[in-house]
């Protein structure tokens, strides 16, 4: 879970993942199954609030689809927003 919270928190990682594999026509959509992951992570089905540890893991994927959320945001508000990440593999 670490290492997910390390990626999350990389805003040129996560423009890597989406760059390189979701744009790219590549099957592997790394970006997408990155947030999919979270957010299951994030809202299970169920959950049992006398299980911390299953408070802990939703409080986990909340900050990290927060932080997700941030840096886009983030690269929204740059003067040439995603594309800046783009032109680097183009």
């Amino acid at each position: 879970m670490e290492a997910v919270r390390t990626i999350c928190s990389d805003i040129q990682c996560l423009m890597d993942l989406f760059v390189n594999y979701d744009l790219s026509g590549s099957e592997t959509k790394m970006f997408e199954i990155l947030v999919n992951v979270v957010c299951k992570l994030a809202s299970p089905e169920s959950i049992d609030i006398e299980n911390t540890s299953e408070i802990t893991s939703r409080i986990c994927g909340i900050e990290m689809l927060t932080t997700i959320m941030k840096s886009m945001e983030e690269i929204c508000w740059q003067p040439q927003g995603m594309f800046k990440f783009y032109d680097k593999v183009s």
